[in-house]
């Protein structure tokens, strides 16, 4: 028996959003003979977090049975969290029934309390005699975090048959995603109001300054003008009086 588990799981802290995408493999067939085997694949994907595996309970007892199992979680989670080393209960009272020793070679070797550990597995296995290193298990680096609590068991109580194997393992990631930058624009300096002049020109592309200053000289002159033949006429005025 060989059965793989992998589970991707998004989740945004702040947004509150959620999705998991779930992968699992079952292959059987005969014992000793990995080409043989006739296998399952299928992949799900959901709306919410997937926050367990169990796979490969009591299973392969019969006699020379190979139990492989593999879990494999991947947590994405956008948002400050903290994460510390995963706890782990596994390989006790496994490996027992006589055989070569050690019988048991599992990494790590931890005996976290059973009810609070978040991976569990290869416990009581591998107990009808055989061959040395038949219980081999490992957690790979895992991690664990309050944010998006998870768990793992399987391989407990399994190649319980003389000459049977268990061989799995574990691995538990949980990767900070940052949050998506918004940027919020700069607002540039305001100029001044502009007054256009001869908004008729501006359109065409032509400048109306030349304009603007002919238009004032005309004036000016035309006041000077103005001014001229008024004193003129003053002075008649006083002569002939």
């Amino acid at each position: 028996m060989v059965c793989d588990i992998t589970i991707v799981n998004d989740y945004d802290l702040t947004a509150g959003t959620t999705s998991s995408t779930v992968t699992t493999k079952a292959c059987r067939g005969s014992a000793g003979a990995p080409p043989t085997l006739t296998c399952e694949d299928l992949t799900v994907t959901y709306p919410t977090l997937t926050t367990s595996a169990t796979q490969c309970n009591g299973s392969g007892n019969g006699a020379g049975a190979n139990v492989i199992c593999n879990v494999n979680i991947v947590n994405n989670i956008t948002g400050p969290f903290t994460a510390t080393a995963a706890t782990v209960n596994q390989c006790f009272e496994s490996g027992t029934g006589g055989g070569t020793q050690p019988t048991v070679d599992c990494d790590p070797l931890q005996n976290t309390n059973l009810a609070t550990a978040t991976i569990v597995q290869c416990n009581q296995s591998g107990n009808g005699g055989g061959g040395t290193d038949r219980v081999n298990c490992t957690v790979g680096a895992s991690t664990e975090t309050s944010a998006l609590p998870v768990t793992v068991n399987q391989c407990v109580g399994s190649a319980g048959g003389g000459g049977a194997t268990v061989d799995c393992s574990t691995r538990l990631t949980n990767n900070v995603i940052p949050a998506a930058l918004i940027s919020t624009p700069v607002p540039s300096a305001t100029a001044a109001p502009i007054v256009k002049a001869a908004p008729e020109l501006a359109e065409t592309g032509f400048s109306s300054a030349p304009i603007l200053i002919s238009t004032a000289s005309v004036l000016l002159l035309g006041g000077l003008v103005v001014l001229i033949v008024l004193r003129r006429q003053t002075r008649r005025l006083a002569r002939q009086d």
